[in-house]
């Protein structure tokens, strides 16, 4: 099957990278307006570069010509993570700088969090609203009464990412969510209504997670570097667990007809048919109320607000942790309108190993949900992490030309621009923008949509999950 995947891969990448190198050959058949899209293709069609705090000596009509010259369509872009979100002077600097990007024609996209994950608002939530805290139902077979409800922070994704420890709101508290797109949606609209579903195309949230999972400690070399603004607690242990919230046990109880408090036991060990059940029936409700209660509310909200939804999950790359990260990957994906991916290496070669999988995962949630969009959040942050040279050009447009083929249409970039000669950004930029001037319009039609899900037992130290994956053939 890998031989297979490798096969399938190297076929796709050459056909995109053939037809954007030999258009020219046909060009005497193909129609003028379609020609002129591929000589110079148009905004719409290029890479966006992400940008978190625009500088004032940037905000302005000819630092974003500039951009555009790079090859740029647009950037990704948010409010200064300093003073975050209460700085009104940064909030006149994000102003106008989308006054800039509209004078010379770049789209924009708005990054919803400061670093990530999203959810918190760079901690305004849970200063807000306290009680709207993750929680997670842990399991301590050393008790007398072995199930502890407690706040998930220790041991998860909240307290180990690269970018802060930080104590996360509960993405299935619907006011907690409702708390956060009020303090970060609701304050870009605020001041930038007149762009927004012209100029503002769409709100970008980036690895928001049920935190209720030890993913792993980070190496002892990134921990020193990371800021920690919630201390960490090191008499918390780390446990079994699954998420909780507060209204949890009445939802399950209203869905399957039976209370979930007595049985709960089942989502930590058993192997009968009634432990299954409960198991498929919990994981289940779950899915539902993270697509419904965080994705589903901000993509109404975006509706509402003549913008798109996008971001991606955490952790895609690995679809065993997908259930008790974000319940149904799947589900979650399909309540986005632009759903994407983050691919955090520019070696063509990943297309090979979770690549293709990670890549048909949001571009089945689009085929789902009847939409076309997908958009990856591409890098050379493995290699650069790992003390290896920057990406050339010839990767990072064979890196495009991969996901182009597997369905992705929207490229953000944390590619840094200061790396790599003007030229060579016109290149890529170039070459995206051909890529969707082919392939953009056309509707992918998959012979299989296979979805494939099952039940993990774990041993006792470990969570349990629910995987699944998504292939389209």
């Amino acid at each position: 099957k890998r031989q297979q995947v490798k096969n399938f891969a190297k076929v796709t990448i050459a056909f995109a990278v053939v037809a954007v190198s030999n258009l020219s050959m046909a060009r005497q058949n193909l129609p003028a307006d379609w020609l002129a899209a591929w000589r110079d293709p148009g905004v719409e069609f290029r890479p966006l570069q992400i940008v978190h705090g625009v500088p004032a000596a940037q905000a302005t009509p000819e630092a974003m010509e500039q951009l555009k010259e790079l090859g740029l369509g647009g950037i990704v872009c948010n409010v200064s993570f300093d003073k975050y979100l209460v700085s009104e002077a940064h909030w006149q600097t994000l102003v106008t700088a989308v006054e800039a990007c509209k004078q010379v024609g770049l789209r924009v996209w708005l990054y919803d969090e400061l670093g990530y994950p999203s959810g918190a608002a760079g901690g305004l939530v849970l200063d807000k609203m306290p009680q709207g805290e993750a929680l997670a139902l842990a399991y301590d077979r050393s008790r007398s009464d072995p199930f502890v409800l407690r706040p998930a922070y220790e041991h998860t994704h909240a307290s180990n990412n690269f970018c802060a420890a930080r104590r996360y709101p509960n993405l299935i508290d619907e006011k907690a969510v409702a708390c956060f797109i009020e303090t970060t949606h609701q304050a870009y609209y605020q001041r930038l209504q007149p762009f927004f579903g012209t100029t503002i195309e769409a709100v970008f949230t980036d690895e928001p997670s049920l935190i209720a999972v030890n993913i792993g400690p980070l190496p002892d070399s990134v921990r020193t570097k990371v800021r920690v603004e919630d201390p960490l607690d090191p008499n918390v242990a780390p446990l079994p667990s699954v998420p909780w919230v507060a209204d949890l046990p009445q939802r399950y109880r209203q869905r399957y007809g039976e209370g979930i408090m007595a049985v709960r036991r089942s989502l930590f060990e058993g192997s009968s048919d009634a432990d299954r059940r409960v198991r498929r029936q919990f994981w289940a409700l779950i899915s539902e109320l993270v697509a419904e209660r965080y994705f589903g509310q901000i993509q109404r909200w975006a509706g509402a607000h003549r913008v798109a939804s996008s971001g991606h999950s955490l952790w895609e790359e690995t679809p065993l942790h997908h259930a008790a990260l974000e319940g149904n990957g799947l589900k979650a994906l399909s309540r986005i309108d632009i759903p994407g991916l983050d691919l955090l290496t520019s070696n063509p070669e990943a297309v090979i190993y979770t690549g293709w999988m990670t890549a048909n995962l949001p571009a089945s949630a689009a085929l789902a949900s009847g939409g076309r969009r997908v958009m990856t959040e591409v890098s050379d942050f493995s290699e650069t992490m790992a003390g290896k040279p920057p990406a050339s050009v010839a990767q990072m447009c064979a890196t495009a030309a991969w996901q182009a083929a597997f369905g992705v249409t929207e490229f953000t970039l944390y590619y840094n621009r200061s790396q790599r000669s003007q030229e060579e950004y016109r290149r890529y930029g170039a070459f995206v923008g051909r890529l969707n001037a082919l392939l953009r319009q056309a509707q992918p039609a998959p012979r299989v949509l296979l979805y494939l899900s099952l039940i993990h037992i774990s041993e006792p130290t470990r969570p349990l999950y629910i995987s699944y994956a998504v292939f389209c053939l």
